[in-house]
């Protein structure tokens, strides 16, 4: 996988508007963020500060540069060219894409950080959670966050949820 190499990383990082490259640098402390957002000691530079392996399908040479963000468990959210896409470790070819613009993958981060809260009835009551998560909105400079809240509210509980939700993220701009 063309991954850039640990060093560049923080460089191409720059491209990115300022919560989501401090975010993707590890600056954004949250303990919301803690599993969702797991920035230091990536695994894809545990054997080499160059990045990961190649899938047997991409040309090296012709594939796109991958430039890591995040890892939430066993996958990579990560930008390539202008998308941001999901790259499962347990297979390398199954690379998603999840977003075309900065608010898309800011919404796909949040639903999940809403999921992990309870759901958004569970936000509805104002708790310490609820007001944790404004706090990141704000700090993240997220613009959709009663849209992704009253999306959790309709189809967080659908069989095809993950697919309505991708198909969200990606159509933001």
């Amino acid at each position: 996988m063309p991954i850039i190499s640990l060093h560049l990383r923080s460089k191409r990082l720059e491209v990115l508007k300022i919560g989501l490259r401090e975010l993707s640098l590890g600056e954004v402390v949250d303990q919301q963020l803690a599993y969702r957002c797991h920035t230091s000691d990536l695994y894809c530079y545990a054997s080499s500060e160059t990045g990961g392996p190649l899938p047997a399908t991409w040309d090296g040479e012709s594939a796109p540069e991958i430039v890591p963000l995040w890892e939430c468990e066993l996958s990579l959210l990560a930008l390539r060219d202008k998308e941001f896409v999901e790259i499962d470790y347990d297979d390398l070819e199954d690379l998603t894409v999840i977003a075309r613009s900065e608010q898309g993958i800011l919404a796909y981060l949040f639903f999940y950080l809403v999921e992990d809260l309870g759901g958004a009835q569970h936000l509805k009551q104002g708790n310490h959670e609820s007001e944790s998560l404004l706090r990141l909105n704000s700090q993240l400079q997220f613009k959709h966050l009663e849209d992704i809240i009253d999306f959790q509210r309709r189809s967080g509980s659908e069989i095809n949820c993950h697919d309505l939700l991708l198909n969200y993220t990606r159509s933001i701009l």
